[in-house]
């Protein structure tokens, strides 16, 4: 990808992605912390909406040793063996969330027929990011084997923010040779608002409170792995999208991954979703009417 010419000043601005909206009056921002206060804090809408749907519609288990390291899984006696399967990664900038505030997500998918599960991992400064990365792959190779025993007929791999840039890294992987039988169960991804390339992070608060460095650059950034999507990934559908209202480095970040991904001779589909800031994606995919529910609904043949 291209370097970011925005200065240090600018690029922690840009990825200050809250405070990109346009919820006051007459379209101006409000204050990205009353922001995600109203959404995701403790009486959050989104907070209260997974509240009130998971009640009694999911299960819990592990894939590792830690507390955080878990799946919620969201499925009823009405949806079928064979059914598809969407795995959702939160975000937080891998330092906050838990799935427990993304269960409302589950809410169409699971009507439209689905299963549904939501992957929880540690969180940095605890762990570094490509600790983070490894307990993804751990929590994926646990769902393949899942699916491969109900009879589904394939995974989707979703991700919203930093869980955006996991979904990327998960592409990279070499599914085959772990395990060979089962990696063609992986049939596609999204990735909402997502973070491909991580070097502008290493000036920001962001990048200091991960201890980013440039050698976790170059492991962890999907855009300088093309070549191993495309190689482990090369038959599967993957949908960017990025929100109208976001900042330009948000854009920028998708409008290059997408065309380096293209050049690979990948499928992709890209799409900036109207009327929308970074936050609108977790708060409307439960409703699906939501454009960014279709398109995934519609990836997954639901």
């Amino acid at each position: 990808m291209n370097k970011s010419t925005l200065t240090a000043e600018e690029l922690e601005c840009n990825y200050m992605c809250a405070n990109w909206n346009k919820r006051g009056s007459n379209g101006q921002a409000i204050d990205g912390e009353v922001l995600i206060e109203a959404i995701l804090g403790k009486e959050g809408s989104l907070v209260q909406a997974s509240a009130a749907f998971r009640d009694q519609r999911y299960r819990s288990c592990s894939y590792g040793p830690s507390p955080n390291q878990k799946l919620d899984i969201f499925t009823s006696p009405d949806i079928s063996d064979d059914a598809p399967i969407l795995v959702f990664i939160h975000g937080g900038y891998w330092m906050e969330g838990s799935p427990g505030i993304y269960s409302s997500i589950a809410k169409p998918f699971l009507a439209a027929g689905a299963m549904v599960i939501l992957i929880g991992y540690d969180l940095c400064p605890q762990v570094t990011l490509e600790d983070i990365f490894n307990q993804v792959k751990q929590a994926v190779a646990y769902i393949l084997h899942m699916a491969k025993d109900s009879g589904s007929r394939g995974i989707y791999l979703s991700g919203h923010s930093a869980g955006a840039h996991l979904t990327a890294m998960l592409l990279t992987t070499d599914w085959f040779s772990k395990f060979a039988e089962l990696s063609g169960l992986i049939k596609g991804a999204a990735l909402l608002a997502g973070i491909y390339d991580l070097e502008p992070l290493i000036t920001t608060s962001i990048g200091r409170d991960i201890k980013l460095n440039k050698d976790m650059v170059l492991k962890m950034s999907p855009c300088l792995h093309a070549e191993l999507i495309a190689k482990f990934s090369f038959d599967k559908s993957i949908l960017l999208a990025v929100g109208e209202y976001e900042s330009p480095e948000f854009h920028r970040q998708q409008a290059e991954f997408s065309q380096i991904l293209r050049n690979k001779g990948l499928q992709v589909r890209e799409m900036i979703v109207p009327a929308s800031d970074h936050f609108t994606f977790v708060e409307k995919m439960q409703d699906e009417d939501y454009v960014v529910t279709k398109k995934i609904k519609e990836l997954m043949g639901i």
